[in-house]
């Protein structure tokens, strides 16, 4: 029979096993938040001073300082967009579309901690403010608010989703297809699932 102190050992390093697992999952999911970051979205704000300049915008002087951005800081659940991303994936029928399928179905839909701003360190020229939710945003002191999906991965291939919105009414959500290559994570297609 086993005794106490081995019992208790052998559940200390389970607890301790899972925790890091999560901890690597949620580092994974900064890497390639941070290898990404300014792929998805853009600098239009650099020249138009918004996310989503419209048609015939005329270019504004660049700052000298950073560009504002409101940043929802909790990880929406992926399953939102199930279907959606379903039907892009087939529409499109890109090469690793089973793999993409795949994630998703086996992905349950875990609890996430509030993102931690602090960890995005390659958003470019953009200063990010945490906010709870999308306010009613009537002004031009930010270029925009983002907020991002979980981001779920297998070790091979990733997905998120984006949303993206001006500061003041049109926005566009955006399903990310990464994969892993030379051990850095890179955008292999991008969907707009809903533009307003």
């Amino acid at each position: 029979m086993l005794s106490k102190k081995i019992i208790s050992f052998i559940l200390c390093s389970m607890i301790f096993l899972m925790s890091c697992n999560y901890h690597s999952h949620n580092e994974e999911a900064y890497n390639i938040i941070n290898q990404n970051f300014i792929s998805i979205i853009g600098t239009h704000a650099y020249d138009y001073n918004t996310l989503r300049p419209s048609l015939n915008m005329p270019r504004l002087v660049k700052r000298k300082s950073a560009y504002p951005l409101n940043v929802i800081d909790n990880f929406e659940s992926i399953k939102t967009w199930e279907n959606e991303i379903v039907n892009s994936l087939k529409k499109d029928s890109i090469k690793e579309c089973q793999s993409y399928i795949n994630l998703l179905k086996s992905h349950k839909n875990d609890e996430f901690e509030t993102l931690n701003l602090k960890k995005i360190k390659n958003a470019g020229l953009y200063k990010l403010y945490p906010i709870k939710d999308v306010p009613e945003l009537k002004d031009n002191s930010t270029v925009g608010v983002i907020q991002f999906s979980q981001i779920i991965s297998d070790g091979n291939f990733a997905m998120m989703v984006v949303k993206i919105q001006d500061n003041i009414k049109s926005g566009v959500e955006k399903l990310v297809l990464l994969k892993k290559e030379n051990s850095n994570w890179v955008i292999n297609q991008e969907f707009e699932i809903s533009v307003w």
